[in-house]
């Protein structure tokens, strides 16, 4: 599962800086991304779901996670913006341990 916290709250620690990088991809890729674009993509994108901004809006998200703020892998893998990039979870929590911001258990 993946645990997001922030603060006393069960969100992400999110730096207190610009985060106009983790804004959502606003494109399906039509070619296959190069490994490294792929795995950048799927951070970035996942990294933007766990985002205070977009977890204030996302009942959905929050109500998928346990009262300790964890989420199955299997969840984050079926949203479109994800699925568009890859289907493999395994992927999924591989490049997801190099995130400062996304616990992966």
């Amino acid at each position: 599962g993946i645990n997001a916290e922030y603060g006393g709250y069960n969100y992400v620690n999110y730096p207190k800086q610009d985060n106009s990088h983790h804004r959502p991809q606003n494109f399906f890729p039509k070619v296959p991304l190069e490994p490294e674009e792929l795995k950048d993509a799927l951070v970035k994108q996942i990294e933007y779901y766990f985002s205070v901004d977009n977890l204030v809006r996302d009942t959905y998200l929050r109500m998928q996670m346990n009262d300790q703020g964890w989420l199955p892998i299997s969840v984050i893998a079926g949203f479109n913006r994800v699925r568009a990039l890859t289907s493999d979870t395994k992927l999924i929590a591989e490049v997801l341990k190099n995130s400062s911001l996304i616990e992966i258990n």
